[in-house]
């Protein structure tokens, strides 16, 4: 099994991690869509994973004034 994790570096892989984002918390939790994805998604830094080059999972961090803050995990 090959795992790679990566930065999200285009528009493809985006729309992969918001793909992932709304099948787990949208429609696994029920969370509403327009608080999963927010406003903070133009500044953070997404993080891509892939088993066996199939997207997996995905995160963001980003930078406040308390420190980093690591958001968004989804497998």
């Amino acid at each position: 099994m090959g795992i790679k994790v990566k930065y999200v570096d285009n528009e493809e892989e985006l729309n992969i991690c918001f793909s992932i984002r709304r099948k787990v918390f949208v429609e696994g939790m029920n969370i509403p869509v327009e608080i999963e994805l927010d406003k903070y998604d133009k500044i953070a830094h997404q993080i891509i994973a892939y088993v066996d080059e199939i997207p997996a999972g995905t995160a963001r961090w980003r930078k406040t004034k308390e420190g980093m803050k690591l958001e968004r995990f989804a497998v």
